[in-house]
């Protein structure tokens, strides 16, 4: 069905449903969705080219809206965010595909004035002017198994916010608007972990980093797979940048990392469209294929397949598929980096490629991993990295996983 603008203005909650709806065609300074004083559900909506309007064709004020399953595409506004604006509101968007939106602010999100913005299980691509998803004012947002790719003014910009990143995908972002290609932070607080942040890069740039951490920034970084290793990362107060255990850097081995289409004019960049990709890690043992349940292999195996932190439990990620019920062709012993990491379709290394105890991912289980067990002997806690059987206690059946690897090497190595 096709409909004008929605208005959710007197106190809706969450019971409160818009479902199925094709929003497209409004050109005129009225927002297609509007949130305000309300906690509506917005389902399996298709909001496309809609122009004219301000702060976002969905516009969250004082608003816990919920947000799932739905495209938010080739939209654009005079003022605040191409897609979906938050003020004052905790926002979750679930299962999401935003993209192509433009808008002077931010290209495709926006949370401001201490919002909470959760985004899961998303793709967020091709947005343009500003970069994809912006935060300030004291704001927190997190974003996990998401994909942020082929952003023509980046990945996350972030001004005095808290920002939880795991098992995100950060690639093929360029940026015209400021240094920080993935991520630009300025006064903000960043945790990322189990995420791949790479080949982000802008035509004619000297720095090939793509992170950039100004004023009194702060970053910790683990488990990750960073292009350039730490110095990729640009920080004005570097002891505030926390390279912690387990990163490495390494091709990824996406099955198609994507690519800006020229358009016919290589030297002109505005014009520029993304071809989205696809992000699954190639594997020798198992890969999931798109559009179902089957599962193929390739002739290379992503290093990192099983090297996300060894204390997150494996979630969603199959043990076993039935095509190989004994796992003689793929098995699972950690979660994976990236967007799938954690869920049903997490790609499964071949046998003898991971380490259930390989803690600082160097390929051997060995002194460096006992030392680290040792140091957290009887702490308590989630995802702690050598919690190896993740009961949330670091003990003899930990240390025992540990032992029955003790000097083994990856296939890898």
């Amino acid at each position: 069905m096709q409909a004008s603008y929605v208005d959710f203005i007197n106190f809706e909650m969450n019971g409160c449903t818009l479902s199925g709806f094709k929003i497209t065609g409004l050109n005129e300074n009225h927002n297609p969705i509007k949130c305000e004083n309300s906690s509506p559900t917005i389902a399996n909506c298709h909001i496309i080219n809609n122009r004219g309007y301000f702060n976002g064709v969905i516009y969250c004020e004082k608003s816990s809206a919920r947000i799932t399953n739905c495209k938010v595409e080739s939209n654009r506004s005079n003022s605040g965010a191409g897609a979906i604006y938050c003020n004052r509101s905790n926002v979750n968007i679930l299962d999401c595909l935003v993209s192509n939106n433009y808008s002077y602010e931010s290209g495709a999100v926006f949370c401001m004035d201490h919002s909470n913005l959760n985004i899961s299980g998303s793709s967020i691509f091709g947005n343009k002017n500003r970069p994809a998803l912006r935060s300030n004012s004291e704001s927190m947002l997190n974003v996990e198994n998401s994909i942020i790719a082929g952003n023509q003014s980046g990945g996350i910009y972030c001004e005095y916010s808290n920002v939880n990143i795991e098992n995100v995908v950060i690639t093929k972002n360029c940026n015209s608007y400021n240094d920080g290609e993935a991520i630009y932070s300025r006064n903000s607080q960043f945790f990322i972990t189990n995420s791949i942040i790479w080949d982000n890069n802008t035509p004619g740039s000297a720095w090939e980093g793509a992170i950039w951490l100004t004023n009194s920034s702060a970053a910790t970084v683990n488990y990750s797979d960073i292009q350039y290793g730490k110095e990729g990362i640009w920080s004005e107060t570097p002891h505030k940048l926390i390279w912690d255990i387990g990163n490495i850097n390494t091709d990824p081995c996406f099955v198609d990392p994507g690519n800006w289409d020229p358009n016919g004019t290589p030297a002109e960049y505005s014009n520029d469209y993304w071809v989205h990709g696809n992000y699954h890690l190639k594997s020798y043992g198992w890969r999931w294929i798109d559009g179902g349940s089957n599962w193929t292999w390739d002739y290379s195996t992503s290093r990192c397949i099983d090297a996300g932190n060894p204390g997150c439990s494996l979630s969603d990620e199959a043990i076993t598929i039935p095509r190989d019920p004994d796992n003689e062709f793929g098995v699972n012993l950690r979660i994976n980096m990236g967007a799938y990491g954690g869920t049903v379709q997490a790609s499964m290394a071949p046998p003898g490629y991971g380490l259930l105890s390989d803690t600082d991912n160097n390929g051997r289980t060995d002194i460096n991993d006992l030392n680290l067990l040792i140091d957290m002997w009887l702490d308590t806690g989630d995802k702690l990295n050598t919690d190896f059987d993740h009961d949330g206690n670091i003990d003899f059946v930990d240390f025992a996983l540990l032992a029955t690897e003790w000097f083994e090497i990856s296939d890898w190595y």
